[in-house]
């Protein structure tokens, strides 16, 4: 995600107005979002710093854990 955001503070900081919403996505009952789908449009001085943001991703809410092997979990999805 912080590639995605990276993206948008520099666009923000070389003078964009940017329209940003991040929307955790869940499943079920879960409390722990399995993904967030994030998206940034440029809204005015969309020339500034090379040029428009334009973001639109699902990313998944991912952890790395080392139990039982090493792998990658998500936690927002329902087991069982």
């Amino acid at each position: 995600m912080e590639t995605y955001e990276s993206r948008v503070k520099r666009a923000v900081d070389a003078g964009q107005v940017v329209i940003y919403s991040n929307v955790p996505q869940y499943e079920g009952n879960s409390i722990v979002p399995y993904a967030y789908n994030l998206s940034a449009t440029c809204a005015s001085n969309c020339s500034a710093g090379g040029g428009p943001v334009d973001v639109s991703v699902s990313l998944p809410n991912d952890i790395y854990g080392n139990y039982p092997v090493g792998a990658w979990y998500n936690l927002g999805h329902s087991v069982g």
